[in-house]
């Protein structure tokens, strides 16, 4: 059985391993169409009942909202909220026609027409509260208010005193009636009215005719405006209430009746879930087992055959070129594997040699660019010097000859003679260049052996050349016994102490202080770091890098060609190592630092 099932591609091995699983995938999608097609019907219907049921619901809090408006209308008398009531009512009538058009059940047609007569209703009490309600705006704020002027006018011009009590106790009536408006269930407005009566029958033969007709007439002002507020109080307490109420109730036996339809669905809806989830469950079950087989199965089969060729292409990738390669006789997908397998432990080993050969080449090519762009540098630098640095001292020097000439040929030998040291000086100064650019082409093109140096020797080497000079000025000399060795090349090592220290020298003798320059190290991470230092007047941090450059000088006093510390940079560079300035000018002196790859030199001094 295994040598027919090794005959198979990896495809249908899978394939035929997952063919039951396919058919029982199949028969659940089957079963769970049919399922979901009887649920998305009683789903339907169960989100038609849930949108009449949020209908009645709207409908419930548009009655609510729509009452509200109506007592704040009654309070104020706003047209506005005149306005939005007679909308909100047109919004739940619309609301209505909606949700009968949505409704086939009789007995939620029949609240449903209940609801709308009630609204009805509503609209026309609304209707003669809003009659009352203007009429009584009307009589306020029109009529009695000139009827009022022209009496307060009668009753101020007669000053007999009972027509003056009439008079008090009008405006006392007056003032009780808008009270009254502001809070119509004051008592005090009838018993002020009572009193004018009284009050009016009193002074009856000191009134004009006219006069008594218009206090007539203001009291059943009085009496209609107290009337059509008790009106349409009573409309909207009472009747409009009492319809909202009853639009309420209807809207609650609707929703109950919605839910009450919508129980069944709910329990078909919870033997569906029930039924589907049984056959989900059994055919789960089934499907685990049979994939735990075929998973057995096919691990056995492809799983471990592939991880083992994954282990030998992990080895030959690491190099172990002697890996033994299984499973090269099979006539699978793995087999083929492992017939790549054994090819690409051939290609691996002609890539090894190959690779083994370009980098010797590619080291080769690295120091002939190196070379070529050395050799360009220095090209560069001398046409530079030819062409300015050289040309100023063979023009002075050219100057002084044509001027002794003339001299002597004026006879005046003594000015010429005059004249010869500053010749010399020129000729000093053309001889120093020529000096100090030949060492620097020399850095890196010649003496390119290095080795393990004792740096404290040097240093001592380097200090006997300079010895008459630092007896001369008293130059303090500060050396540790011990300065760690260095890889580098003795002469251009010897080349750059002369340069730091002649440096040093040159600045540190012009000041008024002892001169003292020291050399030491200090530990750093990855190099090796030397120092040479002096109490001389520093260099100011804006200098720093412009002084390694070729031709810079600070100071013009002070003699030199300035190519002494562009050799320290171009030596350090060679030696693939760095130097820097530590100092702020202001006299407190300068740290030429050194800093030496450590990677090449043990602890001991000895090449890696």
């Amino acid at each position: 059985m295994i040598r027919t099932l090794q005959d198979f591609s990896i495809g249908s091995k899978v394939f035929l391993g997952f063919l039951p699983i396919l058919g029982i995938a199949s028969a659940v999608g089957v079963i769970g169409i049919l399922a979901t097609q009887q649920s998305n019907q009683n789903l339907q219907e169960f989100k038609q009942a849930g949108t009449r049921s949020i209908e009645v619901l709207d409908l419930e809090r548009e009655i609510i909202d729509l009452q509200r408006n109506v007592q704040m209308y009654s309070s104020t008398g706003y047209h506005s909220l005149e306005q939005t009531a007679d909308l909100k009512i047109q919004q739940i009538m619309q609301l209505l026609g909606q949700t009968t058009q949505n409704t086939t059940h009789q007995d939620n047609l029949k609240l449903l027409h209940k609801m709308r007569h009630h609204i009805e209703m509503y609209q026309t009490t609304f209707d003669a509260v809003k009659k009352e309600r203007k009429l009584r705006t009307e009589l306020v704020q029109t009529k009695i208010t000139a009827l009022k002027k022209n009496i307060l006018a009668f009753l101020h011009t007669n000053q007999h005193r009972q027509v003056q009590t009439l008079s008090q106790t009008f405006m006392a009536v007056d003032a009780g009636l808008y009270a009254y408006l502001v809070d119509p269930y004051l008592p005090t407005l009838i018993e002020r009215t009572q009193q004018l009566r009284h009050n009016i029958q009193q002074v009856k033969h000191l009134l004009p005719t006219q006069m008594k007709q218009q206090l007539e007439a203001y009291l059943k002002m009085v009496t209609r405006i107290t009337q059509a507020t008790r009106s349409y109080l009573y409309l909207i307490s009472v009747v409009m209430g009492g319809v909202s109420q009853e639009f309420s109730y209807t809207a609650l036996q609707l929703k109950q009746s919605i839910l009450n339809q919508v129980k069944p669905l709910t329990i078909q809806l919870e033997n569906s879930s029930q039924q589907m989830q049984i056959f989900v469950w059994m055919f789960v079950i089934i499907s685990i087992l049979i994939g735990i087989v075929m998973s057995w199965t096919i691990s056995r089969n492809i799983a471990l055959p592939i991880r083992k060729l994954a282990e030998v292409f992990q080895r030959l990738g690491e190099g172990e070129f002697e890996a033994a390669i299984p499973f090269q006789a099979r006539r699978d997908e793995i087999g083929t594997m492992a017939q790549a397998a054994n090819v690409f432990k051939d290609k691996n080993q002609q890539t090894v040699d190959l690779l083994a050969n370009q980098e010797q080449l590619t080291q080769h090519l690295e120091i002939h660019r190196r070379d070529l762009k050395r050799s360009n540098d220095e090209m560069n630098q001398f046409v530079y010097t030819v062409s300015h640095d050289l040309k100023s001292p063979i023009v002075t020097s050219m100057g002084f000859i044509g001027m002794i000439k003339n001299l002597a040929a004026q006879g005046k030998v003594d000015q010429a003679l005059d004249k010869i040291p500053r010749l010399e000086k020129a000729n000093r100064r053309m001889s120093q260049l020529i000096h100090d650019l030949l060492d620097l082409s020399r850095v890196g093109r010649v003496d390119l052996d290095q080795k393990n140096l004792d740096t404290h020797k040097v240093i001592r080497e380097v200090l006997s050349t300079f010895e008459g000079t630092i007896h001369q000025h008293d130059i303090t000399i500060i050396l540790p016994d011990e300065v760690p060795s260095v890889y580098a090349n003795e002469s251009r090592l010897m080349q750059i102490y002369e340069n730091l220290l002649g440096n040093a020298l040159k600045y540190a003798v012009n000041q008024e202080i002892k001169p003292i320059i020291e050399f030491g190290s200090k530990v750093c991470a990855d190099e090796i770091c030397l120092y040479v230092k002096d109490n001389g007047p520093g260099i100011e941090p804006k200098y720093h890098k412009k002084v390694f450059g070729l031709f810079q000088r600070l100071n013009a006093n002070v003699e030199g060609t300035g190519i002494g510390l562009s050799v320290v940079h171009k030596a350090m560079l060679f030696h693939q190592g760095r130097v820097w300035i530590e100092s702020h000018g202001n006299g407190d002196g300068c740290i030429f630092w050194l800093a030496f790859p450590k990677q090449q030199v043990t602890t001991k001094g000895q090449q890696v």
